[in-house]
Formats: C-alpha cells, structure tokens, sequence
C-alpha cells in the first residue's frame, strides 16, 4: 500500500500502531494507545498486515455543484461530520454550527494566527481552503493542529467550494 508510506519510507500504519494517535494528532491525549511497548516487532507487522488487509483504494472523488446541499452531502461524505457532529455541533473536533459569523475564529491556536485571521477577513473562502487542504502546513509551521490535511485526491476542487459554501452558510441562527 503504496499510498500508507510516509516521506520517511516507513509505513504510516506501523508508525501509528508503535507509537499511538499522538503520531498523528500531535496529541499526547489521543485515545488510540500506543502498542510499541506491548507488542513485539513481529507482532506489530501482522497488526499492520491486517488494518492494511481492510483497506479498499478509495474511488475517486465526482464532481458536485456548489451549492449549500451538495456541501452538506459533502460535509456527510468525506469524514467531517466524524469528528464535527452530523449536526457541525462538535465531538472530537470542535463545533462549525457558527462558521458563517465567526470571522477567523480557530478552534486551537495556531503559529499564524494572525495571518489566517487577515486571509479569512481578506477572502473567507480562501481561507477555509487553506485551512481543510492542510492547516498545520500552511497555518501552524508543520505542527499538527488536530485537523487532518485533505488533499485533492480526497476531496476535489468541486467538493472543496461546496463543503466551503455549505460551511459559510452556517451563521448560527
């Protein structure tokens, strides 16, 4: 699995399965524990042979229109409601039901903080790209921030302005 192989060579899911969700949140919090210190190296690789075993290569993502329902059906799809709510009331990431009103608000505070307030007040929608494409890239120095990055191979430039259309509509009211 080609595509679970981080920049370093080594395998994504070892990494996580060794050393626990703080690999990938950046978190020492993370509920997934770390297995590093429980399971043998042997052990580890059939884990791993196993997760990847369960893993389908994702379709590619289609094309939608912007409007604030197919956001919404995006929002569904592609794994935010996981950690916002399916109602954008917050779980383990924070709520979104106010996104439209709260000009450059984070839910963690970032390195750039200022500069992600100036490119939200400058242009929200730009703003919210950068911040779903890659937050700790291009917001936070390359420190996770809690928000995965999502790449154009999951999430496509058509689904990326309606997720973002359906998120501006959110004023809280």
């Amino acid at each position: 699995m080609e595509s679970y192989r981080t920049e370093t060579g080594g395998n994504y899911l070892e990494v996580v399965v060794t050393h626990g969700g703080v690999a990938v949140s950046g978190n020492p919090r993370s509920q997934m524990p770390a297995w590093g210190n429980t399971l043998n190296r042997q052990q580890i690789e059939a884990v791993v042979a196993l997760v990847e075993s369960w893993i389908e290569e994702p379709e590619a993502p289609v094309d939608v229109e912007d409007t604030v329902e197919a956001g919404a059906q995006v929002y569904a799809s592609v794994g935010c409601a996981g950690c916002h709510g399916a109602d954008l009331g917050g779980g383990v990431g924070p709520a979104l039901t106010n996104v439209g009103n709260e000009v450059g608000n984070l839910p963690v505070e970032v390195s750039q903080q200022d500069q992600y307030v100036a490119d939200y007040e400058e242009d929200p929608r730009s703003a919210l790209e950068r911040w779903i494409r890659d937050s700790s890239g291009n917001y936070n120095d390359g420190t996770a921030t809690g928000m995965p990055p999502h790449p154009e191979s999951a999430v496509n430039e058509s689904q990326l302005r309606a997720l973002i259309t359906f998120l501006l509509s959110q004023t809280g009211e």
